[in-house]
């Protein structure tokens, strides 16, 4: 964990704003790299050429089966196909087996990997919280205060329209009159008279 932290301290460390103003860009920039960060390697360039290769290969089968059989000398679309089928097999079966490798870790250990990777965040999650701590205390309190106060708003606001958990919302009304109302719901009557009419029916 001390290791993977160095490693935060020494990518950021041009990036540190020791002095200035802190900013919500500046808090983004390090929210994304707290998402991007992983103890898991990447694809590798054969494994993601694999899957290109597998994806080129299916796109030209079709292509080719939907082009007219005159276009083609006798037996030669059948070998086309044959040639795409093969081609796509090979690429999409060696992308897989390179990510099993690269991701059977995380299935044969679960718990271990999932520690792991506790460790990681947790050394990054410290490091963002040093670098908060750069900046005056009131610049951070007027800041969350104030994503607070935009987070309380909208989530009154998404309440409204879609509701939640204590009360529907206004698009859940809506909904459930319009499969009341629709027909073929089985509502006939006056009631049927006040049904809402859509052209899609």
């Amino acid at each position: 964990m001390d290791m993977q932290a160095s490693e935060c301290n020494g990518a950021d460390a041009s990036t540190k704003p020791v002095t200035g103003e802190l900013t919500f860009s500046w808090l983004f920039e390090k929210a994304q790299g707290y998402a991007a960060q992983s103890i898991h390697p990447k694809p590798s360039r054969l494994e993601k050429g694999g899957t290109w290769v597998g994806v080129v290969a299916t796109g030209l089968g079709l292509l080719t089966a939907a082009l007219p059989d005159s276009l083609f000398p006798a037996g030669s679309q059948i070998m086309i196909l044959m040639g795409c089928l093969l081609t796509e097999i090979v690429g999409f079966l060696l992308s897989f087996v390179l990510m099993l490798k690269r991701e059977g870790r995380q299935y044969i250990k679960p718990r271990l990997t999932h520690a792991a990777e506790m460790d990681g965040d947790f050394a990054y999650w410290a490091y963002l919280v040093d670098q908060l701590r750069a900046f005056p205390r009131d610049e951070r309190e007027q800041r969350l205060r104030f994503a607070s106060t935009l987070r309380q708003g909208m989530t009154e606001r998404m309440g409204l329209v879609f509701g939640g958990l204590q009360k529907l919302g206004f698009f859940p009304v809506l909904g459930a009159l319009y499969c009341s109302f629709a027909p073929g719901s089985g509502v006939t009557g006056p009631v049927r008279s006040m049904s809402i009419r859509s052209p899609l029916c």
